[in-house]
């Protein structure tokens, strides 16, 4: 299901080709309710040929499968991005997260949509050339800046830099386990790719370590015990600093959103950063959404495969805390996982 929303119905106009649709007063009804500004307008098996800022587009859109022709995927190109300068009101924002949480790939997406670079409190070389110009750059660089800067910290002090913050949030069983692969695939002695992604004979640690996989064993393990014992307190300490800090002046982003419900996702990213985005800035995005840094896994590994029950029940817990913290805002129920 594809929506479309008001802003560009107007832009859209009188161009609007409707080839395929089973009712055309269904299509008219959702034209005037989107009109009005009542929500969105859904349109199935749709076809539409419109121009927006002089470029022409011819989509198709299909309920299961949007596609975009060759055509218009050449009408969005991979973003130039560029350093912000600072100006008198310069205004610091963290992109907090636990790691493993998808924070790259976000960084990523807010790039193509804003145009501006995205930093970090650390300084990662291997990401600076692969399509993070403001890697190194920091919050306490004087002459120029970023839209937002990754971190990780989860104490008070490490995080009187930052004016505001969006507080990104992943499913703890996902993101313990994308960290423990990220931390331990990085060696070469636990990769099952290393051969790939090793360019030194003479280190153990993989530079392309963002692809590394580490071979499934380990998640059998007494490493892995250690590590869920140790990050699913680190996780729930991590969000609880977090969202009392930054209270009233954060935006809580929920990873699985921005997999399953993108586009109105950005929009609630572009409104937090103050930032005017057109409707080609996020159709552009959700084409360019990809990025570099996704790791291609050749196996696949289920909750109740690589948790024990007591695991399962600790990380539950973790959970718990937060929501109760919260007091539910944030849909984090979804995260509880019962074993079938």
């Amino acid at each position: 299901m594809i929506y479309v929303s008001a802003a560009l119905i107007k832009q859209v106009g009188s161009g609007l080709d409707i080839s395929v649709m089973n009712t055309k007063t269904r299509y008219l009804f959702g034209v005037i309710l989107c009109m009005f500004g009542i929500g969105f307008l859904c349109i199935r098996h749709a076809k539409y040929q419109f121009n927006v800022h002089d470029i022409e587009f011819k989509i198709t859109y299909n309920r299961k499968n949007p596609e975009l022709l060759p055509k218009e995927l050449e009408s969005c190109p991979l973003r130039n991005v560029s350093i912000m300068k600072k100006k008198e009101k310069f205004i610091h924002v963290g992109l907090l997260s636990y790691p493993g949480s998808g924070n790259t790939w976000t960084r990523h997406m807010i790039q193509q949509l804003t145009g501006y670079c995205t930093g970090t409190v650390y300084c990662d070389r291997f990401l600076a050339k692969k399509g993070f110009p403001g890697e190194c750059v920091f919050p306490s660089t004087k002459a120029k800046g970023c839209i937002i800067y990754k971190s990780h910290y989860n104490v008070k002090d490490k995080l009187r830099g930052f004016q505001k913050a969006i507080i990104l949030i992943r499913n703890p069983f996902d993101a313990l386990k994308a960290f423990f692969n990220w931390h331990t695939g990085k060696q070469s002695q636990y990769s099952v790719n290393a051969a790939v992604l090793q360019k030194n004979n003479k280190t153990r640690i993989i530079k392309d370590r963002f692809h590394a996989l580490v071979d499934p064993s380990k998640f059998n393990s007494t490493a892995w015990s250690a590590h869920v014992k140790r990050e699913s307190t680190v996780w729930r300490d991590s969000y609880l600093t977090w969202l009392n800090v930054f209270q009233n002046r954060s935006l809580v982003v929920r990873y699985k959103d921005l997999r399953e419900n993108l586009i109105p996702t950005l929009r609630k990213i572009s409104k937090f950063l103050n930032v005017q985005s057109t409707e080609m800035d996020y159709i552009c995005t959700d084409v360019n959404k990809e990025g570099q840094h996704h790791r291609k896994q050749t196996y696949s590994l289920e909750t109740a495969d690589i948790f024990t029950d007591q695991q399962i029940d600790m990380v539950n817990s973790a959970i718990m805390t937060v929501m109760n913290a919260t007091k539910n805002r944030y849909s984090l129920k979804d995260f509880i996982f019962v074993n079938p």
